[in-house]
């Protein structure tokens, strides 16, 4: 069969990812698809049961779209042994089978009739999954278009090439000009730097000796500097496993200008590209090779790095290994293969963010040989923290923050790409210098503000979380965050983004109790077995914003870290800054007052009343509502005005 030339819908793929059903299926709609060909090697999902088969199509199901299995058929676990190589599935053989002729046939049909199908995978960026070698490049040949939907929800093209060379690597050439130099010399002559940082030099030592680490140091603090200069003091390639595309290219491009050879893989190289870069490796001129946990556990990276001198394993990110922490990433587990292939190769999983639990989570989950740990000190002196409770102004409330820095560099985050684009209007308006940063934007928008923002061509970036991963920029004077963050790792990784250069930072936070009933719904939709875990952060990170304590001691305190003394004079509450209601040190009468004027409303009026209805009571307010209730004749009306509203909301709180 022969495609129609004048066909204009082509065949897409699109995988879930990190996205909830929902959110799958809204993306379906998107491109009005009416068929889902799911072509994972088997139609269950053990971290998102509801991508299994049964619960997967009858969802579709309710949405009009039709489900159809085809992983038999389309190369997932092919049960002819003669598929196999090694016990490894050799796509060559594959495509020479009966069974795969007439999957592609189906799919070749289909595209002919023009009907909207899209082929499912588990991978967040389908380019990636097996179809980059199977799939795609075999409807191509048959003149079928093809285009992948990838994590944003954005159109990525698949060239008619495999992304990896079949052929047989020579062995390497890993003859560096830096492997075997005294580390302290490589430090001055390459990065430039005089001296290392607490425990640097410790951990890189302990690589070179071939040993396993976990590195937790505070975000700023130079986890990266000791992967990459282990990796030029050792002969070989060192692997950096890394969440994101973005975090991937600053460093590569930073190494590059350094003069060392560094290179990622990932979707956003062409199959040219991903080539030269192979071929650069097998050839030994790469030292630092950047990939995505997904990516190296395939098995054509594992065949070229079995024909490599692996040197290293860097996991970057590392609490991403862990279900008790804070952005827990199922195929971060996967990383156990990699450890189990290569045991004689030294790991380090390095992260800044990480309780107790956590770092004794990471450390079982990679097998970190001897759980030989360099926890450094995670406290950042240099950066002020305060909470402010957010207004119905709360732009008014940024505005009047950002002028206080006139002419610094700051960021400030919020939860949503509305509340981004939003907020970054409205300062705009304002005259400030602005620019937003979120996944809705364009790949090339994002790139452009960012550099103008690192270059200091924008004072402000407004954005969502993403940003700032692996940003080297000193000079961020002021870290806001427009929303409660989910957890306190996220909020203490975000403000370390500031103040880099060592000197004073300020980091403000937003308080509302409505975005944390919004943070809770969200939670409620989650993954089952992670609903209890993220509800406990987030009571953390409630806890924290609302206690009346050293910030610092307590923030310290929740990774596992003691303050030595009581008062930090770097935050609201050491300072006074956000002092607890005057007049009276022992609150017990007011807090025996208002739970009093709760038990009185409730009598009165019944249920459905919040604590602004019950401080309005008792500072006498003239509200119609509260007369209306009649809650103006009880005892406790207007028994609480020698406390402003402000300060029973703080006592509320506490």
């Amino acid at each position: 069969m022969t495609a129609n030339p004048e066909s204009t819908v082509p065949i897409y793929t699109i995988g879930y990812g990190s996205r909830s059903l929902n959110e799958f299926i809204a993306v379906l709609q998107r491109y009005d698809i009416r068929y889902l060909a799911d072509v994972r090697s088997a139609p269950y999902s053990r971290f998102k049961p509801e991508f299994s088969k049964d619960a997967l199509e009858a969802a579709l199901h309710t949405a009009g779209i039709r489900y159809v299995y085809m992983g038999d058929t389309l190369g997932g676990q092919p049960k002819d042994v003669e598929c196999y190589t090694d016990g490894k599935v050799d796509y060559e053989k594959v495509k020479d089978k009966d069974f795969y002729r007439r999957g592609i046939e189906r799919i070749r049909t289909a595209f002919a009739r023009q009907h909207r199908v899209a082929l499912m995978c588990s991978e967040g960026k389908p380019e990636q999954c097996h179809r980059s070698k199977l799939i795609a490049p075999s409807l191509l040949a048959a003149g079928v278009a093809v285009e992948h939907i990838d994590e944003n929800g954005e159109i990525k093209q698949q060239d008619q090439f495999s992304l990896f060379d079949p052929t047989p690597s020579p062995p390497p050439n890993t003859a560096s000009a830096h492997s075997g130099a005294d580390p302290a010399h490589l430090l001055k002559r390459v990065f430039g730097f005089d001296a290392f940082r607490g425990m640097q030099a410790d951990v890189i030592q302990t690589a070179l000796d071939g040993q396993d680490a976990l590195v937790v140091m505070p975000t700023g603090g130079g986890k990266s500097l000791c992967y990459q200069l282990a990796a030029l003091a050792l002969d070989g390639v060192t692997v950096v496993v890394s969440p994101l595309i973005s975090l991937m290219k600053d460093q590569v491009d930073a190494l590059r200008e350094l003069g060392i050879g560094a290179t990622y893989l990932n979707s956003t190289l062409s199959t040219a590209d991903v080539l030269a870069e192979l071929q650069r490796i097998k050839r030994g001129e790469v030292k630092l090779l950047y990939m995505s946990p997904e990516r190296l556990v395939r098995p054509e990276t594992f065949d070229l790095l079995d024909g490599c001198d692996l040197a290293l394993l860097a996991v970057d990110e590392a609490h991403c290994v862990s279900q008790w922490g804070h952005d827990f990433r199922p195929e971060y587990r996967q990383l156990l293969q990699v450890r189990q292939r290569y045991p004689d190769v030294p790991c380090l999983a390095l992260t800044a963010t990480a309780t107790p639990r956590v770092q004794q989570d990471i450390a079982d989950q990679l097998e970190i040989a001897g759980r030989k740990s360099f926890i450094d000190d995670l406290d950042r002196k240099n950066l002020f923290l305060s909470v402010q409770r957010k207004t119905s102004n709360a732009t008014a409330q940024v505005l009047e923050f950002i002028r206080k820095h006139a002419d610094e560099s700051g960021i400030v985050y919020c939860s949503t790409r509305q509340a981004v684009d939003d907020l970054a209007s409205a300062l705009s308006r304002q005259g400030i210098s602005v620019r937003p940063y979120h996944a809705g934007l364009s790949e090339e928008t994002r790139t452009e503000n960012q550099d103008r923002f690192v270059k200091d061509d924008v004072q402000v970036m407004v954005a969502t979380i993403a940003f700032g991963m692996g940003i080297d920029k000193s000079n961020v004077r002021f870290v806001v965050h427009y929303n409660l963050p989910e957890n306190l790792d996220s909020y203490y990784q975000q403000i370390g983004r500031a103040g880099r250069d060592g000197l004073r930072a300020d980091c403000l936070l937003l308080y509302s109790g409505a975005d944390a009933e919004t943070i809770k719904s969200f939670i409620r939709k989650g993954a089952p077995a992670e609903q209890d875990g993220a509800t406990q952060r987030l009571a953390h990170m409630q806890s924290w914003a609302r206690g009346t304590d050293c910030r610092r001691k307590r923030l310290l305190a929740y990774f596992g870290q003691p303050y030595p003394d009581d008062n930090c004079h770097m935050c609201d509450r050491c300072t006074g800054a956000a002092a607890a209601p005057s007049g009276d040190d022992d609150l017990t009468a007011y807090a025996h007052l208002f739970f009093t004027a709760i038990r009185q409303v409730t009598q009165q009026a019944g249920f459905g009343f919040g604590a602004a209805f019950i401080i309005d009571v008792l500072r006498g307010s003239k509200a119609q509502k509260v007369s209306q209730r009649r809650c103006d004749q009880l005892e406790v009306y207007a028994q609480g005005t020698a406390l402003s509203a402000k300060d029973w909301r703080q006592l509320v709180d506490q």
